[in-house]
């Protein structure tokens, strides 16, 4: 027995208008991504720690500005914030060591300043080429944005460390 094909064209047009609505609208909404949390900077939106009130002030700040010169200052200004955030965290995370978890620290720390420079000279090379070529403020903007991230990661890193050893400390102190 052969299939009808009377049967296909009766059932056609509702097949036709199921597939249309479910690739269409309501397929939209169902296949959405979930749209990003509030108040963040697209950069920081997929990052998988949680945003602190630097994150937030820098999408606030952020909001709107295009790829420029003034997005770079702006990029710049968050990081001497996040320098400052960072110098902080070090210096409380120091303060709970003893003189030789300290020196590791404070040789870590001058690692990574080393690193730090490293980098900042590298996004320097690729961005601002020097005087062989005029180029797009945009690049300007990366090149700030990169630093930015740089210091805003090793920051973050000091805090959690912070965080973790306020968390070892309590857990060995209970009974």
């Amino acid at each position: 027995m052969q299939p009808s094909a009377t049967g296909f064209r009766r059932w056609a047009p509702w097949i036709m208008f199921v597939a249309g609505v479910l690739a269409g609208v309501g397929g939209a909404a169902l296949l959405a991504p979930e749209p990003p949390a509030p108040l963040l900077a697209p950069e920081l939106a997929t990052d998988p720690i949680k945003p602190g009130p630097l994150d937030r002030a820098f999408a606030v700040e952020i909001e709107g500005r295009g790829p420029d010169t003034a997005l770079a200052e702006l990029y710049r200004q968050f990081e001497e914030r996040w320098e400052r955030e960072m110098e902080a965290a070090a210096q409380t995370l120091a303060g709970r060591l003893n003189a030789e978890d300290r020196a590791l620290l404070v040789r870590s720390q001058r690692s990574w300043l080393a690193y730090r420079d490293t980098q900042k000279a590298l996004h320097e090379m690729i961005y601002t080429p020097g005087a062989r070529r005029s180029l797009p403020t945009m690049y300007y903007a990366f090149h700030a944005r990169r630093d930015m991230l740089t210091v805003r990661a090793r920051a973050l890193d000091l805090r959690d460390l912070q965080e973790a050893r306020q968390t070892l400390i309590l857990e060995l102190a209970m009974p």
